[in-house]
C-alpha cells in the first residue's frame, strides 16, 4: 500500500497558507491546550488537523471522532491547521513554542505533568516526530503519550521512557470501533477497554495506563465514540 497524504499539503505551503495568520496566532494563542472532560482538565493537549495530517488513514477517516469537531468550530479548524503549517514549515519555532510553554506551565500547581500528543491527527512527517523525541528527552519529569497508525511508516526507535507511543493496530486490526467488533478484539488480545470510552466516569488523567510503557504489552481497545 501506499502510504501518503501529499494532497492535503499543498494548501499548508508557504504560498498558500496565510502566514500573517498563522505567526500572528502564535503572539496570542498557545500551541498547547487543556485537556477535556475525556482527557481530564490538568493535562495539556496539542493536536493537528484530522485526516490531513494522517499518512495512513484510509480504514479510519468516515469514521473519525475527531472530523465532528474539525468542521464544526471554526476556532478548533484554525487552530489544528495552524500548528500544521509550522509543523510542515517552521519546526523550529513550533518546538520553542512548546518548550517556552512547558516550562511556563510546569510553574503552575494544576498542571499533572502529562502532554497528550494527538487527539486528533498523526505524526506527518519524520522531522516532526523527531521535535517530539527532543521535547521530551528535555523534559524528563513530564510523560508525553500518544496513540499511531505510521508506527511502520516512520521511525520510532529509541523514544525516551517518557514518551508513550501506541500503536493502533492490535493483532493488524484497528484498535477502535463500535461495542460488539471492540468486544471480539479485546478478547483476541487479551486486552483491556479503555474506560472513559467505555462510559465509566473515569478520564484519562485519572485511568493513567497509555501514560507508561510498562503496559504496553496488554494491549488497549477503544470503543468509537
Amino acid at each position: 500500500m501506499n502510504y501518503d497524504n501529499s494532497k492535503f499539503l499543498d494548501e499548508y505551503s508557504i504560498e498558500n497558507f496565510n502566514v500573517l495568520k498563522a505567526y500572528a496566532y502564535f503572539t496570542k494563542y498557545t500551541a498547547l491546550k487543556r485537556g477535556n472532560k475525556k482527557l481530564g482538565k490538568n493535562i495539556l493537549n496539542f493536536n493537528l488537523p484530522p485526516v490531513k495530517s494522517c499518512m495512513n488513514s484510509s480504514d479510519c477517516s468516515k469514521n473519525c471522532y475527531a472530523v465532528k469537531s474539525y468542521r464544526m468550530y471554526k476556532s478548533t479548524k484554525n487552530y489544528q491547521d495552524i500548528m500544521q503549517f509550522f509543523a510542515l514549515n517552521d519546526i523550529e519555532t513550533l518546538e520553542d513554542k512548546i518548550i517556552n510553554e512547558i516550562e511556563d506551565n510546569l510553574k503552575k500547581n494544576w498542571f499533572s505533568k502529562v502532554i497528550r500528543i494527538h487527539s486528533s491527527g498523526d505524526f506527518i512527517t519524520q522531522n516532526y516526530l523527531n521535535m517530539w523525541v527532543k521535547i521530551a528527552s528535555k523534559f524528563k519529569d513530564v510523560k508525553f503519550y500518544g496513540y499511531t497508525k505510521v508506527d511502520h511508516i516512520l521511525n520510532f526507535d529509541n523514544l525516551p521512557t517518557n514518551l508513550n507511543i501506541i500503536s493502533s493496530y492490535v493483532n493488524n486490526k484497528l484498535n477502535f470501533g463500535p461495542h460488539e467488533y471492540i468486544s471480539k478484539l479485546r478478547a483476541e488480545s487479551k486486552g483491556i477497554i479503555c474506560s472513559p470510552t467505555r462510559g465509566k466516569n473515569l478520564t484519562c488523567e485519572e485511568c493513567k495506563y497509555c501514560f507508561y510503557k510498562i503496559f504496553d504489552k496488554k494491549k488497549t481497545v477503544f470503543i468509537q465514540h
